[in-house]
Protein backbone atom coordinates (compact mmCIF):
# COMPACT_ATOMS: atom_id res chain seq x y z
CA UNK A 1 0.00 0.00 0.00
CA UNK A 2 1.28 3.67 -1.03
CA UNK A 3 0.35 6.37 1.61
CA UNK A 4 0.80 9.81 1.33
CA UNK A 5 3.34 10.60 2.97
CA UNK A 6 5.94 8.12 0.86
CA UNK A 7 6.08 11.47 -2.15
CA UNK A 8 7.64 14.40 -2.27
CA UNK A 9 4.99 15.34 -3.75
CA UNK A 10 1.00 15.65 -3.16
CA UNK A 11 -1.45 13.20 -3.31
CA UNK A 12 -4.79 13.59 -2.93
CA UNK A 13 -6.07 10.25 -1.29
CA UNK A 14 -8.85 9.17 -2.76
CA UNK A 15 -6.57 8.82 -5.84
CA UNK A 16 -4.39 6.15 -4.27
CA UNK A 17 -6.08 2.59 -4.90
CA UNK A 18 -6.17 -0.23 -2.52
CA UNK A 19 -6.78 -4.00 -2.36
CA UNK A 20 -10.47 -5.16 -0.03
CA UNK A 21 -8.48 -7.92 1.40
CA UNK A 22 -11.75 -8.40 3.47
CA UNK A 23 -12.54 -10.61 0.78
CA UNK A 24 -11.38 -13.70 -1.50
CA UNK A 25 -9.18 -12.60 -4.34
CA UNK A 26 -11.89 -13.46 -6.97
CA UNK A 27 -14.45 -11.16 -5.29
CA UNK A 28 -11.60 -8.19 -5.04
CA UNK A 29 -10.64 -8.39 -8.77
CA UNK A 30 -14.50 -8.72 -9.51
CA UNK A 31 -14.63 -5.01 -7.85
CA UNK A 32 -12.07 -3.33 -10.21
CA UNK A 33 -14.83 -3.04 -13.30
CA UNK A 34 -13.92 0.60 -14.88
CA UNK A 35 -9.93 1.19 -14.87
CA UNK A 36 -9.10 4.57 -13.75
CA UNK A 37 -6.68 6.34 -15.51
CA UNK A 38 -3.43 5.35 -13.58
CA UNK A 39 -0.41 8.23 -14.32
CA UNK A 40 1.69 5.94 -11.86
CA UNK A 41 1.61 2.42 -10.94
CA UNK A 42 4.82 1.29 -8.11
CA UNK A 43 5.16 -2.25 -8.80
CA UNK A 44 7.77 -4.58 -7.14
CA UNK A 45 9.60 -7.29 -8.32
CA UNK A 46 9.75 -10.76 -6.55
CA UNK A 47 13.29 -12.52 -5.61
CA UNK A 48 12.08 -14.95 -9.21
CA UNK A 49 11.35 -11.60 -11.05
CA UNK A 50 8.26 -11.36 -11.34
CA UNK A 51 6.44 -8.47 -11.55
CA UNK A 52 2.61 -7.49 -10.11
CA UNK A 53 2.19 -11.29 -9.55
CA UNK A 54 2.16 -11.93 -13.47
CA UNK A 55 4.57 -15.22 -13.40
CA UNK A 56 5.90 -16.75 -16.78
CA UNK A 57 2.94 -19.15 -18.31
CA UNK A 58 0.62 -18.24 -15.81
CA UNK A 59 -3.24 -17.80 -17.38
CA UNK A 60 -3.07 -14.52 -15.79
CA UNK A 61 -0.69 -13.36 -18.73
CA UNK A 62 -3.44 -14.16 -21.24
CA UNK A 63 -6.51 -12.26 -19.42
CA UNK A 64 -6.91 -9.02 -22.01
CA UNK A 65 -10.57 -8.33 -20.87
CA UNK A 66 -10.23 -6.93 -17.34
CA UNK A 67 -8.20 -4.95 -15.48
CA UNK A 68 -7.85 -6.30 -12.61
CA UNK A 69 -7.44 -10.96 -12.06
CA UNK A 70 -7.45 -12.85 -9.74
CA UNK A 71 -4.79 -15.87 -9.21
CA UNK A 72 -5.43 -19.02 -6.85
CA UNK A 73 -2.54 -20.96 -7.47
CA UNK A 74 0.76 -18.43 -7.22
CA UNK A 75 3.62 -20.18 -6.69
CA UNK A 76 5.02 -18.12 -3.57
CA UNK A 77 2.91 -16.88 -0.79
CA UNK A 78 0.20 -16.27 -0.34
CA UNK A 79 -1.16 -18.27 -3.67
CA UNK A 80 -4.25 -16.19 -3.57
CA UNK A 81 -4.19 -12.61 -4.60
CA UNK A 82 -4.89 -10.30 -7.23
CA UNK A 83 -2.86 -8.73 -9.86
CA UNK A 84 -3.24 -5.83 -12.60
CA UNK A 85 -3.40 -7.38 -15.90
CA UNK A 86 -0.26 -6.94 -18.62
CA UNK A 87 -2.72 -4.75 -20.60
CA UNK A 88 -2.90 -2.07 -18.07
CA UNK A 89 0.90 -2.31 -16.99
CA UNK A 90 2.30 -2.29 -20.56
CA UNK A 91 1.64 1.98 -20.68
CA UNK A 92 3.19 2.47 -18.15
CA UNK A 93 6.64 0.80 -18.75
CA UNK A 94 7.99 4.10 -20.07
CA UNK A 95 8.75 7.23 -18.45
Amino acid sequence: MAYPSYFQFPIVPNHLHSINDSVSAEEAADEYIDCPKLDLILLGIGPDHHVASLCSNHSALKETDKWVTFIIDFPKPPPERITFTFPVIKPKLSI
